[in-house]
């Protein structure tokens, strides 16, 4: 017998106000599709279920399960804090809305790469982490709740207060970890992507 499958789900925070962007940054288009698409066509092939951390309802897609945020307006911390309550797996591989160059063998990567010791592990490119792309274990929920708890929203306080593995990408890699926070933003890496 073959070793079981461990069961992995997804968790895409597509929460944010957008505020920097002027409109909807999971629905606005990437290449012609929503930049919400991406980030679910990229997790879907690897995890049982996906979760959609939003307060939008229109940010409920076909097949995935639309999570509202138990904190409103808090933040990523909060977005994460409401995925991994929600997930019925140890193991959760979350993407933010906003990275759409990011793919599965990037995901993939992550996995493959994951000591399964730690309770988070966070991309880091040239040496700064990008903790809205990674695993996180269910059992950071707590610890997301007590930072919170303490006006806390950044993501990457988490990482001081439990275990977390840093995954430096290869090279290859690294240029697509990109995220999109307002329309220039967005323009440059349209031309990027299509060089």
């Amino acid at each position: 017998m073959g070793t079981p499958k461990v069961q992995i789900n997804g968790i895409i925070l597509a929460g944010g106000k957008s505020s920097r962007m002027g409109r909807d940054k999971a629905l606005t288009l990437f290449w012609g599709k929503p930049m919400l698409q991406y980030a679910i066509d990229t997790l879907k092939p690897m995890v049982d279920k996906l979760y959609i951390v939003s307060n939008g309802v229109k940010h409920g897609w076909p097949g995935t399960t639309l999570v509202p945020d138990h904190i409103s307006d808090a933040g990523p911390l909060a977005g994460l804090y409401s995925g991994l309550v929600a997930s019925t797996s140890d193991l959760n591989l979350v993407l933010a809305c906003d990275t759409p160059l990011v793919n599965t063998p990037l995901m993939q990567y992550l996995l493959k790469h994951y000591n399964g010791k730690d309770l988070a592990l966070q991309v880091t490119v040239a040496g700064k982490s990008m903790p809205l792309i990674g695993l996180y274990h269910k059992s950071c929920a707590p610890s997301c709740l007590a930072l919170l708890q303490n006006d806390e929203r950044r993501l990457r306080k988490l990482a001081e207060h439990i275990p977390t593995q840093w995954l430096p990408l290869p090279q290859e890699m690294a240029g697509l970890a990109q995220n999109i926070n307002d329309l220039e933003s967005l323009e440059k890496l349209e031309t990027y992507g299509n060089h």
